[in-house]
């Protein structure tokens, strides 16, 4: 629980910071911070997954789980598709930055 709570802080941070970026330069560096808050959190969350997950149905849940993870990429991409027209070109890559952000933090109070 603590390394998920401290990788999804690091996570959610980059974010944040990256969102508000004052050049290309720093958002590169802050995506890397991202990246590897990320995949600390998905290997956390996928080994704390199956470690409680009753050994007869594993495979079945594991299964689902990477299932819907694998559509999050193409729903993102439709949500973002049509957010693009809707905000300045300024703000609209910072917002797509925020909105994770935002969800993140929801998610992990519940």
């Amino acid at each position: 629980r603590n390394a998920f709570i401290l990788y999804e802080a690091i996570h959610i941070a980059s974010m944040v910071v990256g969102a508000f970026s004052p050049n290309m330069d720093f958002l590169i560096a802050c995506r890397f911070v991202m990246g590897v808050g990320l995949g600390a959190l998905l290997v956390t969350l996928f080994a704390g997954f199956t470690e409680y997950m009753p050994g007869r149905n594993r495979g079945t849940w594991s299964s689902r789980v990477s299932f819907i993870g694998n559509w999050s990429y193409p729903l993102c991409s439709l949500i973002a598709m049509g957010l693009t027209p809707l905000i300045s070109a300024e703000w609209n890559w910072r917002v797509q930055l925020l909105i994770p952000a935002i969800l993140s933090l929801i998610a992990t109070a519940l």
